[in-house]
């Protein structure tokens, strides 16, 4: 599955006013941080699956090492941190889960529709277009 990078710029756009429910994954890439590589590849895993599964959500990571944090409302004390935010919702929830299959009963309980399945390509020569001007 897709796992949109969001930086600091896109935050407000991609996050807070998705079209679509969120799972935030906000790490650290610095390489002393071991456990935001494991819980990355989690994430895609996770994202995988949601594609699979034709899943409505937003699968998308935060790098606190290059963009700092500047959104009010997300608490980070330590990375990796996930939230959620509900299609519509400004007030996002700490998840506490780390594992595929609990990342999947949390979407199964927020009862989140299906959609079509569409599987796009993004390279760096290639996001501006297809993130920003695909809507």
């Amino acid at each position: 599955g897709v796992v949109v990078e969001v930086v600091g710029t896109s935050f407000e756009r991609l996050v807070m006013r998705a079209n679509q429910s969120v799972l935030l994954e906000v790490y650290s890439s610095d390489p002393t941080c071991t456990i935001c590589s494991k819980m990355s590849k989690i994430i895609r895993e996770f994202a995988d699956r949601m594609r699979n599964r034709k899943k409505d959500i937003l699968v998308a990571r935060f790098d606190v090492a290059t963009n700092g944090f500047p959104v009010p409302g997300f608490d980070v004390a330590d990375v990796p941190a996930l939230w959620f935010l509900m299609e519509g919702a400004v007030v996002p929830e700490v998840v506490d889960v780390r594992s595929v299959d609990g990342l999947a009963e949390l979407v199964e309980h927020k009862q989140l529709g299906t959609r079509s399945p569409s599987v796009l390509k993004v390279t760096n020569a290639t996001f501006v277009d297809v993130v920003f001007e695909s809507n």
